[in-house]
Order: C-alpha cells, then structure tokens, then sequence
C-alpha cells in the first residue's frame, strides 16, 4: 500500500508549501482530525483549506502534479494555454479545467506537455 503525498500551507513560521503525509489525531469521541503533515524533517501544523493531494501524475519537468495546481500546457501550433488540475467526484479522477474559460480535459496523457507554474491556493 502507497502512502497518500499531500502538500499544504505551513501554519506556524513562513507561509510555505510543506510536503508529506497526512497525520490525523481525535475530535470529539468518534472522528479524526487531519491537522498536520509529516515528513523526513519533522511535522508541520497546516492551513487545512490548502490541503492538496498527490496525482500520482508527473509534469514534463518531473514535479509532481497536485491538485489545485495550475498546469500551463503548449499544444502544436497553438500558444500555451493554463489549466487547473480538480478532483471530479462524479468521474471518479483528477481532471483539467481552464483556468480562465469553460472548458475541461483529461489531465492524462496532457501532463507529459504541461509545466506546473503556480497553485490555486497561492492566489487567494
């Protein structure tokens, strides 16, 4: 069984992407808390509204592919164009929708064209 890679804001210190897997501790009588993240380094506390999860999908600079990630994807003859990676429940998969616009893609085979050039979370 693989472990589940999330990335997320650093709650304590700098405002920085910490990576690593996910640590849950008890809230309340029956249910799990996921408030920190655990690496080789150590533990992070984490802003839980930047939580993002591991695709299992790499870019054509080998960085992996996270959702909310924003993907910039050249296509032949055309210009680059940006994409937002997003978790469809429905589908069951991660998926592409422009960053500015309607439309929407797979995200594979796509992600041996993109570059990872910002995250979503970074915007707000």
């Amino acid at each position: 069984m693989r472990d589940i890679l999330i990335k997320a804001k650093n709650l304590e210190g700098p405002k920085e992407w910490v990576f690593g897997v996910p640590q849950y501790s008890w809230k309340g009588e029956e249910e799990f808390q996921l408030e920190e993240i655990k690496n080789q380094i150590g533990t992070y506390s984490i802003e839980i509204e930047t939580l993002c999860q591991f695709t299992g999908l790499k870019d054509s600079k080998n960085n992996n592919i996270f959702e909310n990630d924003i993907l910039e994807i050249t296509y032949e003859g055309e210009g680059a164009t940006k994409w937002v990676v997003y978790y469809n429940k429905i589908m069951g998969m991660y998926r592409l929708k422009m960053f500015s616009g309607n439309g929407e893609r797979m995200i594979f085979p796509l992600n041996e064209r993109a570059v990872v050039v910002g995250n979503i979370k970074d915007l707000n």
